[in-house]
């Protein structure tokens, strides 16, 4: 059964939250790895290019498997 956005748990709720917190910073931590920069980390990807973009999301799909 399929449970939508407007019934869900609080608690489902607040998990969801953490886990796209956890995948930003590890997506965050992979790409200052591949890309460091000099004058400090990356907090987005304002800045990136499309292929660097592909690198980050490549690395992800590694980490996964």
């Amino acid at each position: 059964m399929r449970t939508s956005k407007s019934n869900m748990s609080w608690d489902r709720a607040f998990q969801e939250c953490a886990d796209e917190i956890n995948r930003h910073k590890l997506t965050m931590k992979i790409t200052n790895e591949l890309f460091p920069k000099e004058d400090g980390d990356w907090e987005n990807w304002i800045g990136l290019e499309k292929f660097q973009r592909e690198q980050v999301y490549t690395r992800l799909v590694e980490l996964d498997g």
